[in-house]
């Protein structure tokens, strides 16, 4: 399949690691953007991972999907949303460079435009409206970061600093949402944040003494998953945080539905209704889930595992789940769109699977 890079000259060398597949026909026009968005200095480079893994065994649509490459990025992508018209996700540098870089991709196809680069830690991607939000633990006391950019690019933005260190986070018309989780500690201690989208002190919503790996919001609510297995809620305007269900194991992951929270933890895929009541086991004993979303129709996870990694749908209403994607590649996050299926891989790519 043709590739091209799609940067000018003078930064062709900074920015080796994004390529453009062109095989949509879309632009494949360049985006110079200021200063502000330069890609770190120096090559990024592609680590020995990212390139054992032949093209033809990489990963391969079934079931008559059609499969297209948006983008090759040459280093493992992660931490994938997706809008109406573009994905968003952070790159992250080899040994060599360790800084993350922002990435947006037009989902018909065309340049990708970096966002922000040099970033530290990052930790998890939202995105809500006209902005992309991102969090960043410096790896020291007090020192995580909450940032925001512009989709399209322009410059990025500390919207709340002095962090503990942020470990999930989520967006919507009403805020930004992240979970401070700091472990270890004596104890462990996790503070659930928002902060309004004009800006001004971040209030807290909730605290507990142990880690939140994983926070997602729906209109009303916010919603997170604990170390130690506990699916948790609070209004998003504030009130009594209340236990939706215990699992004692790790919550790994957690996206919310029209009527449930589906959650993943200890190789299992559990749904909860929104309002409390029994989960359901969907699907146990998988091997590695790194990445789960839901549609009116399906939930959707992608498996990591050695020597084939798998992407699967399961009806909501039960059913043999039906296997989308497989291939040698590592799947790092997926997110589903009223017609399709979008993945990142640990060797830079960013999948578009039609239908979904």
């Amino acid at each position: 399949m043709p590739r091209r890079s799609c940067m000018p000259a003078s930064r062709s060398s900074a920015l080796a690691l994004v390529t453009v597949v062109t095989a949509l026909g879309g632009s494949t026009g360049c985006s110079d953007r200021g200063p502000e968005n330069a890609a770190p200095s120096g090559d990024v480079g592609v680590s020995p991972e990212a390139t054992a893994i032949p093209a033809e065994e990489a990963g391969t649509a079934i079931g008559g999907r059609k499969q297209v490459t948006l983008a090759s990025l040459g280093t493992s992508a992660d931490f994938l949303r997706v809008d109406s018209s573009n994905a968003y996700f952070a790159v992250f540098g080899d040994t060599a460079d360790d800084t993350v870089t922002i990435v947006q991709v037009p989902l018909s196809g065309g340049a990708p435009i970096i966002l922000a680069s040099g970033q530290g830690g990052t930790l998890g991607l939202a995105v809500s409206g006209t902005t992309v939000y991102w969090a960043n633990d410096e790896e020291s006391p007090d020192s995580g970061l909450i940032v925001r950019a512009p989709v399209g690019g322009g410059p990025s933005t500390v919207v709340a600093s002095g962090q503990a260190a942020p470990s999930a986070i989520a967006a919507d018309s009403t805020g930004v949402f992240w979970a401070n989780s700091v472990c270890p500690s004596t104890p462990c201690s996790t503070a659930v944040m928002t902060l309004a989208p004009d800006g001004g002190a971040p209030v807290v919503l909730s605290s507990a003494p142990t880690f939140v790996p994983a926070l997602a919001v729906d209109a009303v609510s916010v919603y997170w998953g604990t170390s130690d297995g506990r699916l948790m809620t609070v209004p998003k305007a504030g009130g009594t945080a209340r236990l939706l269900a215990f699992y004692q194991t790790n919550i790994q992951s957690l996206v919310v539905g029209a009527s449930g929270v589906y959650w993943t933890a200890g190789g299992d895929i559990m749904e909860t209704p929104l309002d409390g009541g029994a989960s359901t086991a969907i699907v146990v004993s998988l091997d590695s889930i790194v990445g789960i979303d839901v549609d009116s129709t399906g939930v959707y996870w992608a498996t990591a595992a050695y020597p084939e990694s798998t992407v699967k749908k399961m009806a909501l209403d039960g059913g043999a789940p039906t296997t989308l994607w497989s291939g040698a590649d590592y799947p790092t996050a997926l997110q589903v769109d009223p017609t399709s299926l979008y993945l990142t891989t640990a060797s830079g790519d960013l999948i578009k699977l039609t239908p979904k």
